[in-house]
């Protein structure tokens, strides 16, 4: 009787583990409404990633919005959760200086992203990663993160995990509200 006792015990702890692995802490780091004093945010670098479309993007390309470089792969059920909210901030904010970028980590590249980009209805900008963009952003350890830069390209928060519509929209409204220094922060 007490070897079964001790079995259900353990085997109790194994499923809990396995689903903290698994399931684990949806987010991390700060709450989204939390984003860095801009006099404390560190500049963005400049790095070019080549988009699905066959064209390029870079951050300085995108100076003057409010960015969210999300990084995330068609495998991920977290990111596949984030797409709808991301999906619906680019239609709501874009003509007001929004741009969201999606940064495909999946090691199959486009072949696997381009399906499901199409499948899923994706809208907005699509590129694949390059050494310099994951030395730059990295280390990337767990999906999605989503790393927002204001309109002077300064990382302004960088997100961990799931986070409502309601906490990324009150950031990009804030963000979007900040004026444009003149100075320039991204090289």
């Amino acid at each position: 009787m007490r070897h079964w006792i001790l079995k259900g015990a353990l085997l109790t702890l194994l499923i809990g583990i396995v689903a903290w692995i698994f399931i684990g802490p949806r987010t991390a780091g700060p709450p989204p409404s939390q984003a860095l004093d801009p006099l404390e945010a560190q500049p963005a670098p400049d790095v070019r990633l080549a988009t699905l479309d066959g064209g390029e993007i870079s951050l300085a390309d995108l100076r003057d919005n409010v960015v969210l470089l999300d990084f995330w792969a068609t495998w991920c059920p977290p990111c596949r959760e984030m797409i709808p909210i991301l999906q619906t901030l680019h239609y709501e904010y874009q003509s007001r200086g929004l741009a969201v970028v999606g940064v495909a980590l999946d090691q199959e590249g486009p072949a696997v992203v381009r399906p499901f980009v199409r499948k899923f209805g994706v809208q907005y900008q699509i590129a694949m990663p390059n050494p310099s963009l994951l030395e730059a952003f990295g280390p990337i350890h767990a999906i999605p993160v989503l790393v927002v830069l204001d309109r002077n390209g300064r990382i302004r928060q960088r997100l961990i995990g799931v986070h409502s519509r309601e906490d990324l929209e009150a950031l990009v409204v804030a963000l979007l509200a900040e004026e444009k220094s003149s100075k320039e922060t991204i090289p």
